[in-house]
């Protein structure tokens, strides 16, 4: 590639001579462009195992509709070769759960990570349970220092939990009620389900970037992902007050406009869908229900809904970031110490701000020698920092045969036998041995000998 900006370098600097026509330029722009497209080649052909070295990694920018770190949990990391495309999420955790064969609560600590893309969803379960117990101890959260790396492999994603995960918190649909004493909001008959699903089949890029246009209301905290609406009474009807960005629709009618109290609730079997209004339209997000809704007076109140919570998503582009690759180095016992990351910036031409360069007239053969020249330095810069970690990896790898040759000697310390000084000892042992015995047998003549005198 540094050849290849040598000969434009050269071709920019003929094209900006006065004597070259736009016809010869034009002539000399035939090559300086097809040298442009050679580069991507190389770059997009330069690969090792499968992984391409020069063009960079995919890009994705991320948006939450909450602050996931309030969860304890750190920024995504994605697998370019499965996530190819614009993809939302959502993470729920359940601590414990309902048993419908035992018709029992138990103990379960499973993170589950959802995908939500063209209607339909892949969702992957991670049970959490031992993965801590070995980190942290038996029921025990991390703490400062340590974290859990969760790779859930067939959506593409890790997730890292870190000290402030608490394993005993939830993280689900959930309905906090304030509805005061006027209000009856019977919960569902099933032991242990929610008044709140999440929707996991229709939410978009679009409803997360909502979220966050949502912040600026004062009834949603982007910290918690939590909203909270009214809920209020004439002494008749029971309705949702009105909140800016979304809607509400009661037992499967029509939804209503975005800000506007919902429709009423008073009766059995009550569900109410609430959208968030996107760039294209309404998104519904999540679904309450109850047995029945009452009342008996006109106290209002509140009702606190996550339906934030837990949800993200990634703008996905093919290249033009960097590509990080990590080496473990060491044993393990320390995985903060013992890995190096590398990275390797792309060497694409867009990379290069190579792409609209062209040498079609004067000025822009000009521009286009002050463009090489940047593109230059890139390409210096990137083998610097190549050969400063190889630099670094030659180190490496001095230091982890010096560690062998030190684990192998204490091995062979504690597990090969000197022959020459256990045989010393066994002889030794053996004589110690014989002695005994021929005192033994003397001790024992002497009463023999005083019986013989005493018959005397």
């Amino acid at each position: 590639i540094q050849d290849i900006l040598q000969r434009m370098k050269i071709l920019a600097s003929q094209a900006s001579s006065g004597q070259f026509s736009n016809e010869e330029r034009a002539m000399v722009e035939t090559e300086y462009g097809t040298l442009i497209n050679e580069i991507d080649r190389i770059a997009a052909d330069t690969d090792f195992n499968g992984k391409t070295l020069l063009s960079g990694d995919a890009m994705y920018d991320v948006d939450y509709a909450h602050a996931i770190q309030a969860d304890g949990i750190g920024s995504p990391q994605f697998d370019s070769t499965t996530i190819t495309s614009d993809a939302t999420f959502r993470y729920e955790y359940r601590s414990t759960k309902y048993n419908a064969v035992t018709m029992a609560m138990e103990n379960v600590e499973e993170l589950t990570l959802s995908r939500i893309e063209g209607g339909s969803t892949s969702t992957q379960i991670i049970d959490i349970t031992q993965l801590m117990d070995d980190i942290a101890g038996t029921g025990q959260n991390l703490t400062a220092g340590e974290y859990l790396n969760l790779n859930f492999g067939s959506l593409g994603i890790e997730l890292r939990l870190d000290d402030t995960f608490d394993r005993s918190q939830n993280i689900i649909g959930s309905v906090v009620d304030n509805s005061g004493v006027d209000i009856v909001l019977t919960p569902p008959v099933t032991p242990g389900t929610d008044t709140m699903d999440f929707d996991r089949t229709n939410v978009t890029n679009e409803a997360v970037d909502a979220f966050i246009t949502l912040d600026a209301s004062p009834e949603y905290s982007a910290s918690s992902g939590i909203i909270t609406v009214d809920i209020q009474t004439d002494g008749a009807a029971v309705t949702l007050g009105g909140v800016a960005g979304i809607s509400y629709a009661v037992n499967g009618g029509a939804v209503g406009a975005d800000g506007v109290d919902s429709d009423d609730l008073v009766g059995a079997n009550t569900t109410v869908d609430i959208y968030i209004t996107t760039a294209s339209g309404q998104e519904k997000i999540s679904t309450i229900s109850w047995d029945a809704v009452a009342t008996g007076g006109i106290t209002d109140g509140t009702l606190q809904l996550n339906i934030g919570q837990g949800l993200f998503d990634a703008d996905y582009a093919a290249g033009g970031g960097s590509l990080d690759l990590e080496f473990a180095i060491g044993s393990g016992a320390n995985p903060a110490q013992d890995r190096v990351t590398v990275t390797l910036q792309s060497a694409t031409a867009s990379a290069l701000g190579l792409v609209t360069s062209n040498v079609t007239s004067k000025a822009q053969a000009e521009l286009a020698m002050n463009t090489v020249d940047a593109a230059l330095d890139d390409i210096n810069f990137m083998r610097a920092q190549l050969g400063a970690e190889q630099s670094r990896f030659d180190f490496v790898h001095d230091k982890l045969l010096g560690d062998i040759e030190n684990l192998e000697t204490a091995r062979s310390a504690l597990l090969d036998a000197d022959i020459t000084e256990e045989m010393t000892s066994l002889t030794s042992d053996q004589a110690l041995s014989e002695m005994g015995l021929a005192i033994l047998s003397r001790v024992n003549q002497q009463p023999q000998k005083l019986l013989k005198l005493l018959e005397g």
